[in-house]
């Protein structure tokens, strides 16, 4: 019997080196709980039986969220559009020192084929968000996904208020994406 493995060869190849590592940690957790909970099982006490299963459901959550989250970028990586939207809500964590505990958070509004959408999300691997309030009367650039609107960012390092703005955006990024589009690594004001 010969089994076929380009299905999870595919997903693996398209994740981030992040998500993989993530990924790695928690298979390894789940592993190491689920022998720990077979080996033990007679001796555990009530309390851990119970906790056990959820904290396996839990580390099965959170593989299949991150790589969710990396196939749902990489979808719209893609097949995507543009168009333009304006923030609704920008909000700065107080724990700007800590990168890797970030929680900058934006929410905005945009028109996608005649149907208005809003949007948020919070700063993650694929997208920066700047420790600094970026001007919340200006237009920026959105990116969608074509099939899905409702998979989008705002991009905002591109700030865009006239509609031959949004045609020259849509020329710079026909042919390729630019390298900054979501991440700014100097964290500096758009």
């Amino acid at each position: 019997m010969e089994y076929n493995f380009e299905f999870f060869k595919n997903i693996v190849s398209d994740l981030k080196s992040t998500t993989k590592i993530k990924v790695f940690i928690l298979i390894a957790l789940l592993i190491y709980a689920i022998f720990y909970f077979i080996k033990n099982r007679k001796i555990l006490n009530y309390q851990l039986k119970i906790l056990m299963p959820f904290f396996i459901l839990i580390c099965f959550g959170l593989i299949y969220f991150e790589i969710a989250v990396d196939i749902k970028f990489k979808s719209l990586l893609t097949n995507f559009n543009l168009t333009t939207g304006r923030i609704n809500s920008y909000f700065i964590s107080k724990n700007n020192e800590n990168k890797w505990q970030s929680t900058n958070r934006i929410a905005y509004l945009y028109n996608c084929n005649r149907i208005n959408f809003q949007n948020s999300y919070y700063e993650n691997s694929h997208v920066n968000l700047p420790d600094v309030l970026p001007d919340l009367t200006l237009n920026y650039i959105v990116i969608y996904q074509k099939t899905n609107p409702k998979n989008s960012f705002i991009l905002l390092n591109y700030p865009c208020n006239q509609n031959d703005e949004l045609l020259n955006f849509q020329k710079i990024f026909q042919n390729k994406l630019p390298n900054n589009v979501f991440r700014d690594d100097k964290n500096t004001n758009p």
